[in-house]
């Protein structure tokens, strides 16, 4: 099995969480909104990290493709904000995280191109 690039695991993880299959709080959850393994068979939603690591088991493969991630959250929220924040913040939506991947997915293209 070949490992998948940066943009093959943020374009899967962006088209998980496109499918309404996103939450805050947690990694990832259950039906019931519990708390669960990302990779677990019970797993409904998942956060934007977590849907990273749903499709990215390998932990230094995951570092890589969160940068791209962090990188594009704006440079005067990025040291208040890590992913998990601005993710779980009150304020954000589904609309927001989708723009945050489709921004780092399009630096990563540029940047492996």
């Amino acid at each position: 099995m070949s490992e998948r690039t940066v943009v093959e695991t943020l374009l899967k993880a962006r088209a998980l969480l496109a499918e309404g299959k996103w939450c805050k709080g947690s990694y990832a959850v259950d039906r019931d909104g519990v708390e669960c393994d990302v990779r677990g068979p019970s797993a409904v939603a998942w956060c934007a990290l977590g849907a990273i690591w749903k499709f990215e088991p390998d932990l230094s493969r995951q570092v890589d493709v969160e940068e791209y991630l962090k990188m594009v959250i704006p440079r005067a929220q990025r040291i208040f904000l890590g992913v998990p924040i601005l993710n779980d913040a009150p304020e954000t939506t589904l609309a927001d995280v989708l723009a945050l991947y489709d921004r780092a997915i399009e630096m990563a293209e540029r940047e492996t191109a």
